[in-house]
């Protein structure tokens, strides 16, 4: 991307700005021209999927970490076009994700939704599939359209157990589709739903910015972790542990705080993680093991000899199983991208930007329930819709063999979608718990949004509309029919607007996008 405190190029003439003017005038016409046979433009109204898409918002810059992200609006119903009104001396109130440092804020604009094309006649031709971002009509308001990420598939059972979708076919032939499996996102989709928890280039470089000595969530014996890089003089092995204490690793998400601060939302440990480092070796010789510790087992990426594998073992176990191996090297004096995944119930070690060794391990709802929770919680009455029940995941980098330095040193966290407690009397939300499995139906679709702990989605409607019922000809409550279905959104061309460059609304090009 162009730095816009760069001087032109010379090169630059006035024709070509015209040819660019010309040509983003004529996007826009095709875009709104064809919006009535093939593609149609939505505005997001809301955030049940952020942070994949953004509904009406405030952005915020932090002084601290340079880190940007999008909040929740908390003032008004609808939201008020300003929030944190200086005259009624009660300012917005966030903390930077990746640094804890409270910000507080008067008079923040509010930003529209992400603006959205969408592709409305793809499922003519080509059936839905899973992880789609679709819009569709409201089954409770079919005079809404609702844009959420689609999950089941007609004939499916559904279990969203531990954050991940699990999914079976209790009608096929095939006696493995009739057991339950972990449906994995694919890459196209996995690549661009991590959310960043902390990533060691937004470090305060100026600790009197925040007031005390900066302390992040990694620390070491022989590490210095100070600065943007981490480094280690030593070649004799040593481990750089994820604190997990002060930085405990759950769903919470930024676009939900101003709204969480006026309430009791609770907050799920998520053990699905991917590490990722630039690793600079001084000599030959380096080894690297980038360790998650998770559902009462190590999961580990490992690098030894010109060896990588992926393997996993139960908590206390000196012997591991092998999931995956292949060849990788990290050559010293240069900077190599690592980056070792835990999600899905599969292990993904990367060296170098490509996959060096990859695993998988197939435990069913019920195993993964009783290795994800505490025993002395998980009996009790409601307690998978409680964040305490699950077991909190650790992070370890252990690295020896020559002294090295780390760069960009991150730690990022999947999707997770939760438990919740039914939305009217007692027991668990629709497709969320053993006894709540939801099976679909031909034609029938089950539909969640990416922002978990503020969606109201497929899990939590309570009804279905009259004319939707008659129309359909499907009354069952917690399903999208195929005729609601619109289409498959795949592209942002026009983000929230900056409001601070004029009386004119500019949009923010760099946050054009398809959506994955």
């Amino acid at each position: 991307m162009t730095d816009p405190d760069q001087a032109a190029s010379p090169d630059r003439t006035p024709d070509s700005l015209k040819e660019t003017l010309i040509s983003i005038v004529i996007a826009f016409a095709l875009a709104f021209v064809g919006r009535s046979y093939v593609i149609e433009p939505f505005v997001i109204p809301t955030g049940s999927m952020a942070p994949t898409l953004n509904g009406a918002h405030m952005r915020f810059r932090s002084p601290v970490s340079g880190f940007d992200w999008a909040a929740n609006p908390r003032d008004g119903a609808p939201p008020l076009p300003v929030q944190g009104s200086r005259r009624s001396g009660s300012p917005i109130v966030v903390t930077d994700p990746v640094t804890g440092h409270e910000m507080r804020r008067f008079d923040v604009p509010l930003r529209a939704g992400d603006r959205i094309l969408v592709l409305k006649h793809l499922y003519a031709l080509f059936e839905p599939k899973r992880f789609d971002v679709v819009v569709f009509k409201n089954p409770e308001q079919p005079q809404e359209n609702f844009i959420k990420r689609l999950l089941g598939l007609p004939g499916e059972e559904i279990w969203l157990c531990d954050g991940d979708l699990f999914v079976r076919e209790p009608d096929a032939a095939d006696p493995d589709r009739r057991r339950w499996r972990i449906a994995r996102k694919p890459q196209r989709v996995q690549g661009e739903v991590w959310w960043p928890v902390f990533s060691s280039e937004y470090t305060p470089i100026d600790s009197a910015i925040t007031g005390a000595p900066w302390r992040g969530p990694w620390s070491g014996a022989g590490w210095d972790t100070e600065g943007l890089a981490y480094r280690a003089d030593s070649a004799e092995p040593g481990a750089l542990e994820w604190d997990a204490a002060r930085w405990p690793i759950t769903d919470e998400t930024p676009y939900n705080e101003p709204v969480r601060r006026l309430m009791s939302i609770d907050s799920f440990p998520v053990s699905d993680l991917r590490l990722r480092a630039g690793v600079e070796p001084d000599a030959a010789g380096l080894t690297v093991a980038a360790t998650i510790t998770a559902r009462g087992h190590e999961f580990q990426g490992a690098i030894a000899d010109g060896v990588a594998q992926v393997r996993m073992r139960a908590v206390g176990e000196d012997t591991w199983t092998v999931l995956g191996e292949g060849r990788a090297s990290i050559p010293a004096g240069r900077v190599t991208p690592v980056e070792f995944a835990h999600v899905d119930q599969a292990l993904v070690l990367r060296v170098g930007g490509r996959v060096a060794a990859r695993g998988e391990y197939d435990w069913s709802p019920e195993e993964r329930l009783a290795h994800a929770t505490r025993p002395d919680l998980r009996g009790a009455r409601g307690a998978l819709a409680v964040g305490r029940t699950y077991l909190p995941p650790r992070a370890r980098w252990s690295l020896g063999g020559s002294p090295v330095t780390l760069h960009r040193v991150g730690l990022d966290r999947d999707l997770h979608w939760r438990t919740a407690p039914a939305p009217r009397g007692p027991g668990y939300a629709r497709g969320t718990a053993p006894d709540t499995t939801f099976p679909l139906h031909d034609r029938e679709y089950f539909m969640c949004g990416d922002n978990s702990p503020s969606s109201r989605d497929s899990r939590l409607w309570t009804g279905v509309d009259p004319w939707v019922a008659e129309t359909t000809g499907d009354s069952r409550v917690g399903v999208v029919h195929r005729d609601l279905i619109m289409g498959r959104a795949f592209f942002v061309y026009f983000p929230s607007p900056h409001h601070n460059l004029g009386p004119i609304p500019v949009p923010d090009f760099g946050r054009l996008r398809f959506i994955k």
